[in-house]
This record gives structure tokens, C-alpha cells and sequence, in this order.
């Protein structure tokens, strides 16, 4: 099942990824294993050069029904603008794993 991109989510997670292989993948782990399932998962591949792309290919190939990835060349914080302009959340958050 894909993500119906018509129906509104109560809640858009954003998580851009650029080098955060090392914590991608416990981060998706937790975010798909919530008991709330009105919830969509955009994650934007900022052009990371580590394993980044592989892993949400893989997550995204999993979880269709909730995970969204766009995959795009670095432009820093823009990618969170595109993911906001395609978040379909009542409520949209930001989950960043670079400090």
C-alpha cells in the first residue's frame, strides 16, 4: 500500500539525512514501530554521501504505507522545504539528527 499523498495525516515527520548513517536506521526502527499510525514519514536524502541513500531505499521499500523519500543533490536546509511543500500532517515536525 502507497501513501495516498490526497489524504491529510494527523502528523508529517521530516528527517533530512545528510552523513547520519550511523543513527538512520535506530531512528526508523523507533519511528515505524509507534502505536500511532496516522503519521507519515518524508525523508529527505540531501545528497548524503555515506549509506544514507541504501538504507531509506531500504526502509521505504518496507514501510510504503508510511515512508516517503525524496532524494535530492545538498542544498543544506532547503531539503526541509520541499518535504514541508509535500507533507500532507495537520501537524508538521522536524526530527534532525545533525547538531
Amino acid at each position: 500500500m502507497q501513501i495516498n499523498e490526497n489524504e491529510e495525516k494527523k502528523l508529517s515527520i521530516i528527517i533530512p539525512c545528510y552523513r547520519v548513517e550511523k543513527y538512520l536506521e535506530r531512528c526508523l526502527d523507533s519511528l515505524t514501530g509507534q502505536s500511532v499510525k496516522d503519521i507519515e514519514l518524508i525523508c529527505i536524502n540531501d545528497g548524503s554521501p555515506d549509506r544514507c541513500p541504501e538504507i531509506l531505499r531500504d526502509y521505504e521499500t518496507r514501510f510504503p504505507e508510511l515512508i516517503r523519500v525524496i532524494h535530492k543533490e545538498n542544498e543544506g536546509g532547503l531539503g526541509c522545504e520541499k518535504g514541508r511543500d509535500t507533507s500532507s500532517g495537520r501537524a508538521v515536525h522536524r526530527l534532525c539528527g545533525s547538531g
